[in-house]
């Protein structure tokens, strides 16, 4: 629909669509009085336009929250009456005499640097933190604020930690004989925990030797004899004796 005159008055708007009016090419004659209007954006209009009259009295328009919208107005060719004021300081202002210069100009918000904090551990794997502000510049004068995040957490890996080394528990007593007395050994390791990095390792012996005492040792067989009457000595047969049997068994067979 391409209409020529639109009224919208007296209907309580505070805003309107984007491009709500960029179709009517037609259109010249505009009323939006009576509304709750603070500022009006002029991408609800095309940038060049048929228009010859605006009515915008009775809205709480502020001034310098107008400033495209003025400056829209100044490029439309056929606007000639533009009527209606906007607040200034407190004080009412008309439209068609209000100078856009005395309004501050909005400054949006910049990130200044990041700074970054130390490692949360002095050795393996730990946090760091890096933190930016919003002042280069800060946002003033109805200035944006600054896009994205203002810190972030990062890991950060150091050399790995040192550990000084400690003794392990002793092992039990290996004795070299099996009873009598004899050299007892005991052995520890340096493993609870072992050193590493820098890590001192362990000091004192990791080998103890004493003397260890058995159950007293059995005799053996080959020497069960040492305590007998026997002097020792092999004792040769009779040989008077042999001889007589030999006799005997040649007269037998004859």
């Amino acid at each position: 629909m391409n209409l020529v005159e639109v009224d919208l008055a007296d209907n309580n708007f505070s805003s309107l669509p984007v491009g709500v009016f960029s179709s009517n090419i037609n259109l010249v004659f505009l009323d939006l009085s009576d509304n709750a209007f603070t500022t009006i954006s002029p991408n609800i209009f095309r940038n060049m336009t048929n228009l010859e009259s605006i009515y915008l009295q009775n809205n709480p328009l502020e001034c310098c929250k107008i400033i495209d919208f003025f400056k829209w107005a100044a490029r439309q060719t056929k606007l000639t009456d533009f009527q209606g004021h906007c607040q200034y300081l407190n004080l009412s202002r008309s439209l068609n005499k209000f100078n856009i210069s005395i309004c501050p100009i909005p400054v949006d918000g910049q990130w200044g640097s990041w700074t970054t904090t130390s490692c949360s551990v002095t050795c393996g794997n730990g946090i760091k933190h890096r933190n930016r502000t919003c002042n280069n510049p800060s946002p003033s004068d109805g200035g944006k604020l600054c896009q994205g995040v203002d810190n972030e957490s990062l890991v950060c890996k150091l050399g790995d930690c040192s550990v000084d080394g400690h003794w392990g528990p002793w092992s039990s007593v290996t004795c070299s004989v099996t009873c009598g007395k004899g050299l007892g050994i005991r052995k520890r390791r340096c493993d609870n925990p072992p050193s590493s990095g820098d890590g001192n390792g362990c000091f004192g012996c990791d080998i103890e030797k004493k003397l260890c005492s058995l159950e007293k040792c059995h005799k053996s067989c080959n020497n069960a004899g040492k305590n007998s009457k026997s002097d020792g000595k092999w004792k040769k047969a009779r040989r008077s004796k042999i001889i007589s049997n030999y006799r005997f068994m040649k007269n037998s067979m004859k």
